[in-house]
């Protein structure tokens, strides 16, 4: 194996295992799913795949536009040790390419691709360095999962997907943001946000599940999980003000979002 090939394996072992991001391209095709007319074990499994492949390209493509940063804050990372660029831009067109095959069955969802890439090129050279690094830039970056939710969903087949959906998944990633980012939420003005985020994920998640009531098990799952999720944000809010921060723990607002989405997806079923 060249040297070049065990590099960027090198990077997908430290920046994307999949004990992690399985379950992240789970639930944003679980997400992509809602309210579409077909749910069988094929296009879900496409889904999935498709998924992996899109939230690869985009870290993959933020670990590059932001390397310069991440030299002086994290010089034992792979990418940052790395003498060149070239094994990352050809795993990132490699990735390209996948995604793109996937997606060549669907115009609307290919559209939508190549809309997305547009404006995070756009964002990474245009707008983001004349920004002040913070809430902002932080947040903005984060509008590429709903935009992938969206992708997923056009790439599914027909069917209307909630609005609520995609932003529920955005105010996951939020939440998780600032639970994860100790520095950014240490800035002024940053937990009250988080709390105000906060708040604002448990609205959505009790408007998703009140969308189409309807009693049933799955429906009585959701319901649980939004009269839950206050005491969790809670305890993860308190927690994170600690010196310890939350550290993994921040991973469960994705689970419960993830179940959530889950719940209402296979109950919204047409």
């Amino acid at each position: 194996m060249s040297a070049r090939s065990t590099e960027a394996l090198a990077y997908l072992r430290e920046r994307y295992p999949l004990s992690r991001f399985l379950p992240l391209a789970m639930f944003l095709a679980t997400a992509g799913h809602a309210g579409s007319s077909t749910w069988e074990p094929p296009g879900l499994a496409r889904s999935v795949l498709l998924a992996l492949g899109l939230v690869l390209q985009f870290r993959l493509w933020d670990d590059l536009e932001s390397l310069p940063e991440d030299r002086r804050e994290h010089p034992d990372r792979v990418l940052c040790q790395a003498r060149s660029r070239t094994p990352f831009l050809a795993l990132l067109g490699i990735t390209v390419a996948f995604n793109t095959a996937l997606l060549l069955a669907s115009i609307p969802a290919l559209l939508g691709y190549a809309a997305l890439c547009g404006a995070a090129l756009c964002w990474y050279r245009w707008l983001a360095p004349r920004l002040p690094h913070g809430a902002l830039t932080a947040h903005g970056v984060l509008l590429k999962y709903p935009a992938l939710v969206a992708i997923l969903h056009a790439a599914s087949g027909e069917g209307t997907l909630p609005p609520l959906v995609p932003s529920l998944v955005y105010l996951c990633f939020c939440v998780h943001e600032l639970l994860h980012d100790r520095r950014l939420l240490s800035s002024p003005g940053m937990p009250r946000l988080l709390r105000a985020e906060m708040l604002t994920l448990w609205a959505a998640s009790v408007a998703l599940c009140l969308s189409s009531p309807a009693p049933s098990v799955l429906w009585g799952a959701q319901l649980a999980l939004s009269l839950g999720a206050p005491g969790l944000l809670m305890a993860l809010y308190q927690r994170s003000l600690g010196r310890e921060g939350v550290g993994p723990l921040a991973d469960a607002v994705f689970a419960l979002s993830f179940l959530q989405t889950l719940s209402f997806t296979l109950r919204s079923r047409p």
